[in-house]
């Protein structure tokens, strides 16, 4: 029985490192093959890194993506999705999420669990004007591409976020004032704004 124990434990000690031998690093996830239907990667659910559902009229994010377990790249671009769901937080291993050219309203606080994100692409959603205050624990994120959409002021706890180094916010109206506060936040990041956007008072 004691030989059964300290095998079992052996085995529960080696399942994180198991899993994290399953996640691809950047140079071999951009080699990887993208699935394009739900249908594709549910038959293949464990060999799913990079995930592409654009243009399929979707209003959520389809509940088998979350039995994905190592889905790291996911493409809903050009869809019609209002709001996020919560459940987004179970996509752990996410580090690339393109949500652009849909109807974004907000962010639920649930997907600052997303502590492997490095990339979020949410332009073009005209109507998303703000952020939660949990995506500060995003400590990886490192790009973020908001163009197009009403964002012009971030939480004052994403002072945190110090991997964050590039920062889209063209076509935004930004004042002059909210312009200066957003270079405050993010002392090192690299922000790019349109040249005829309202910097004025």
């Amino acid at each position: 029985m004691k030989h059964i124990i300290c095998l079992l434990f052996t085995a529960y000690c080696l399942l994180p490192a198991a899993n994290a031998q399953r996640l691809l690093d950047s140079i071999s996830l951009s080699h990887e093959y993208e699935y394009k239907t739900l249908q594709e990667a549910l038959a293949n659910p464990d060999s799913v890194h990079k995930l592409s559902l654009k243009r399929q009229k979707l209003t959520t994010i389809p509940q088998e993506v979350y039995s994905l377990p190592y889905l790291q790249e996911l493409d809903l671009t050009n869809n019609k999705i209002k709001n996020l769901p919560s459940e987004i937080s179970k996509l752990k291993n996410l580090s690339y999420l393109n949500v652009s050219k849909n109807l974004l309203e907000s962010f639920p606080k649930e997907i600052g669990e997303l502590s492997k994100l490095q990339t979020l692409v949410a332009s073009q959603n005209e109507e998303l004007s703000s952020f939660p205050a949990e995506m500060s624990k995003m400590d990886n994120l490192t790009y973020l591409d908001i163009w197009g959409t009403s964002i012009s002021e971030f939480p004052k706890e994403w002072s945190k976020m110090k991997n964050l180094k590039w920062i889209d916010l063209r076509t935004i109206n930004i004042t002059k004032d909210e312009r200066a506060a957003i270079e405050e936040l993010f002392p090192e990041a690299k922000i790019y704004l349109s040249e005829g956007c309202n910097c004025g008072p």
